[in-house]
């Protein structure tokens, strides 16, 4: 796996998916096994990222259907990759709703993740995820003057709301759209509030989300600004604030997210990049743009 890669996480519905566990763990994707519909639906509904599900028909034709149907249903953007089985001799019609994609046998680790990679990143070039990370921590750096240590990137193709106070902000121009969300618990947001703010008034739920608002309108800044300096020109918009946790955004597009946890002595903000449309032209610019060394080119103009 190449470090700057965001990593997958596969919820797996049937055995077939076991026997390739260990090599996608080698190959970025961690799998979350599941063997029965009740327990995949509650699973689906209940982890934090998820980038793709992945069925087989070893768990009967009825049973991984209905987990298809239920996803496609509630979660419209999240791919779904059906792997060998039943499938194979039955048409497509059939069935309640229909795969992203279908994988024959021999199947390998590397074909199921190659299939990922197809499905979810489309819109990333390699060094994106490093975008993400810097385009946060150097916010909270610069204006907050705090520490953080990115996680790894997750890719996650369900847009949930997943704190109780989250903002996004918008960004949109010629050949491009998309958006950024910070989100945190509103008593993270409370710490770096009176860490950056002195005075004898309380903080509460209006102070935590204007902060959250401003994180993601400077990192946003940020972005255009990276954007402008390869002739990718957007315009953002104003910070929209979701204040609980269990909203789905339904995106038109379906493109997944890229996603970052940054743990400080604060507490741990969630940063998240979608690119919801990119066009020929703009993806071309935006890879020349995120690779080395134009990205080192970028970070010393763009980040401080």
């Amino acid at each position: 796996m190449n470090p700057s890669d965001p990593r997958f996480v596969a919820l797996a519905f049937g055995r077939r998916m076991d026997i390739l566990a260990d090599e996608l763990e080698e190959l970025g994707a961690s799998v979350v096994n599941s063997h029965d519909e009740a327990s995949c639906l509650s699973q689906l509904d209940s982890i934090r990222d998820v980038s793709v599900l992945v069925l087989s028909g070893d768990m009967g034709r009825e049973s991984a259907s209905s987990v298809l149907a239920t996803s496609k249903r509630r979660y419209g953007s999240l791919p779904a990759i059906w792997v060998g089985g039943l499938l194979d001799g039955a048409p497509l019609s059939d069935f309640r709703a229909t795969p992203d994609a279908i994988l024959h046998e021999p199947l390998s680790a590397g074909v199921v993740h190659a299939k990922m990679r197809e499905l979810l990143l489309g819109p990333y070039s390699g060094t994106a995820a490093a975008l993400l990370q810097r385009l946060v921590g150097d916010v909270v750096r610069e204006s907050y003057a705090l520490t953080s240590t990115p996680s790894v990137v997750r890719v996650n193709a369900i847009h949930r709301m997943v704190n109780d106070v989250n903002t996004i902000v918008a960004f949109c121009g010629t050949g491009i759209s998309g958006r950024i969300l910070v989100s945190a618990d509103e008593s993270t947001l409370l710490r770096i509030y009176r860490r950056a703010v002195t005075g004898d008034r309380t903080p509460g739920r209006r102070e935590a989300e204007d902060l959250a608002g401003e994180i993601a309108n400077l990192a946003a800044g940020k972005l255009k600004f990276a954007f402008d300096q390869f002739g990718v020109v957007c315009e953002i918009g104003t910070p929209l604030v979701v204040g609980r946790t269990g909203v789905v955004l339904r995106p038109s597009h379906g493109n997944a997210a890229l996603c970052a946890e940054l743990d400080g002595e604060y507490g741990s903000l969630r940063a998240e990049l979608t690119i919801d449309r990119c066009g020929q032209e703009q993806s071309e610019r935006l890879a020349a743009a995120l690779v080395e060394p134009s990205f080192e080119r970028v970070s010393e103009v763009c980040f401080f």
